[in-house]
């Protein structure tokens, strides 16, 4: 059975990253069972980031070379039945969310000091309290300097949740009335969109990210459809 070793749960999200959101959506897509296990520090992950998986004593990282893997080894087609249009549309979406609004959500857990702190005290937990602060305290200042160098942080807060803005109205446009992005069966980039809204939804966090999924029916009823079917 694989073992996916991710960030534990916040709030009502069953993992601290999208990207393990992620993985457990393509596994429940595919059915392929795997156990979940909680980490909180990833400075000894393969890549020094959470998630990743162990399958056969072999251990992977980056949730999309870990789709790519599950694919090859269970001879799995996530977005099987989509043309060649919709396959590239499907990866502009996908990366648009990891490569764009992540760095959004990024700055507003991280960056921003009272979000910070709540994000904190809830992630970090469990943690011993004099060697659990200097974890947290480590890992942030990487991921604060990580939002330097991609750029983000560089923009005030409103400019940088305007950003975020832009994407989750691009995913609200796509989505439009279908059930999912493509129809209505999910695909890959549901596994993904699923993912990050649930974390943009969590109301632990009041931002413009938050109120406009909040507000838009056809995100707030996706995010709860896609929660039922992967997360529940």
């Amino acid at each position: 059975m694989i073992k996916l070793i991710s960030f534990p749960a916040v709030y009502n999200v069953k993992t601290g990253t999208p990207f393990g959101l992620k993985l457990m959506a393509l596994m429940k897509m595919a059915d392929i069972p795997f156990e979940l296990e909680y980490q909180v520090d990833p400075r000894k992950a393969p890549t020094k980031k959470f998630p990743l998986i162990i399958d056969d004593g072999e251990a992977l990282a980056d949730s999309h070379f870990i789709r790519l893997h599950m694919e090859k080894k269970h001879d799995i087609d996530f977005d099987e039945g989509l043309s060649p249009l919709e396959r590239a549309h499907s990866l502009a979406l996908v990366r648009m969310l990891e490569e764009h609004f992540y760095w959004c959500m990024m700055f507003d857990r991280w960056v921003e000091e009272d979000n910070w702190v709540r994000f904190r005290d809830t992630v970090f937990k469990d943690l011993p309290p004099i060697i659990g602060g200097f974890i947290a305290k480590q890992i942030r200042k990487q991921t604060v300097r990580d939002c330097h160098g991609q750029g983000v942080s560089r923009h005030g807060r409103e400019r940088v949740m305007a950003l975020g803005v832009e994407d989750l109205s691009a995913l609200e446009a796509m989505l439009g009335e279908k059930e999912f992005l493509f129809g209505n069966k999910p695909t890959s980039a549901d596994a993904t969109a699923s993912a990050f809204l649930a974390f943009a939804l969590n109301n632990e966090f009041k931002s413009p990210l938050y109120e406009l999924c909040a507000s838009s029916p056809t995100l707030s009823a996706y995010c709860l459809r896609t929660n039922t079917l992967f997360y529940a």
